[in-house]
């Protein structure tokens, strides 16, 4: 949970940086596509229900919380 904690805080403020929504949103799904990768290969787990669970929502809204603070400021 921690790796996506960390990784949705990055990613949020590249999002920022990037300057358009669209490319914050893609920036977003491609690294949350990789985080999904590398969780079934570190845990063995093959279900996505599982890591979606278990850290792609902490990703999610972390993301999303980073970004539209850094947005709004």
């Amino acid at each position: 949970m921690s790796l996506h904690l960390f990784a949705g805080i990055l990613v949020g403020y590249l999002s920022f940086l990037l300057n358009g929504a669209l490319y914050a949103l893609v920036l977003a799904a491609a690294v949350g596509y990789g985080l999904r990768k590398l969780s079934i290969k570190l845990f063995n787990e093959k279900d996505t229900g599982w890591w979606f669970a278990n850290g792609g929502v902490i990703y999610v809204f972390v993301w999303f919380i980073v970004w539209a603070i850094f947005f709004n400021l």
